[in-house]
């Protein structure tokens, strides 16, 4: 899974179990079991080039890239040696 689906599916997951606890209560508890479950979903994420964890806490993911520090590092040099030629 990449951290998109994981955080759309955290937004859908969530507004959905708001939306039920409106009119049960007790539903309220499945939203704090989901929370530790979404995160453990984000820490199993990977990236798609070379399939390298980003971490629990998503430090080696580049957010305008999608894609580990490492992959998106070789995209800049590779684009900048584009440039020079």
């Amino acid at each position: 899974m990449t951290v998109k689906e994981v955080v759309l599916g955290f937004i859908g997951t969530f507004f959905l179990l708001s939306v039920l606890a409106t009119q049960i209560p007790g539903i309220m508890i499945l939203i704090v079991f989901a929370i530790p479950v979404f995160v453990l979903l984000l820490s199993q994420c990977k990236c798609e080039e070379c399939r390298e964890g980003y971490g629990i806490f998503l430090q080696n993911l580049d957010f305008r890239t999608g894609k580990c520090l490492s992959c998106s590092q070789k995209n800049k040099k590779q684009s900048g040696m584009e440039k020079q030629k």
